[in-house]
């Protein structure tokens, strides 16, 4: 059963990023959805951040209401767009990894083994995905992610934003 609604949220976003990439399939329209999404109301915004939001394309508002439910479900479909952009080998030589979401859980299970957190430091942060979950799992631990990239950055900020943790 559990395998079932995998494969379900797997068709559903499968169907989600379809629409995105019809209708922009480029840096630009994740940017556009992650603003829609309430990126720029997480602090510390930086100016090569800013610099990436200039001629951004229109979103459709039901695409934004579809993935801020998918991030809600506990999904990266902003992550996920972001990776099918930039290839495995480009996301490496810049030291990019993302963590895949059973083992961010994973980690999180043990952690929470191990007391609940004041702080949780997130360096390489990505699109957010051990900030976020930590931030659901010890809603009282200050969580600081860090971030070079400025794209997924803002990736990690709609995150954040759509999760109710901005």
């Amino acid at each position: 059963m559990k395998r079932l609604r995998q494969l379900s949220r797997f068709a559903d976003y499968a169907e989600d990023a379809a629409q995105a990439a019809q209708s922009s399939p480029s840096e630009q329209s994740i940017i556009a959805l992650a603003l829609a999404l309430g990126a720029r109301h997480v602090p510390g915004w930086s100016l090569p951040e800013e610099k990436l939001t200039s001629n951004l394309p229109p979103v459709s508002p039901s695409l934004v209401h579809k993935i801020r439910d998918r991030i809600a479900s506990g999904d990266d479909p902003l992550g996920e767009l972001f990776c099918s952009l930039r290839p495995p080998a480009e996301r490496r030589k810049r030291g990019a990894t993302f963590t895949p979401l059973p083992i961010v859980r994973s980690m999180l299970d043990w952690a929470e083994g191990h007391g609940r957190p004041q702080r949780v430091v997130d360096p390489g942060t990505g699109s957010g995905r051990f900030a976020v979950h930590a931030g659901l799992r010890f809603p009282k631990a200050n969580i600081l992610g860090i971030e070079s990239d400025p794209l997924p950055a803002i990736i990690a900020r709609a995150n954040l934003a759509a999760s109710g943790l901005a």
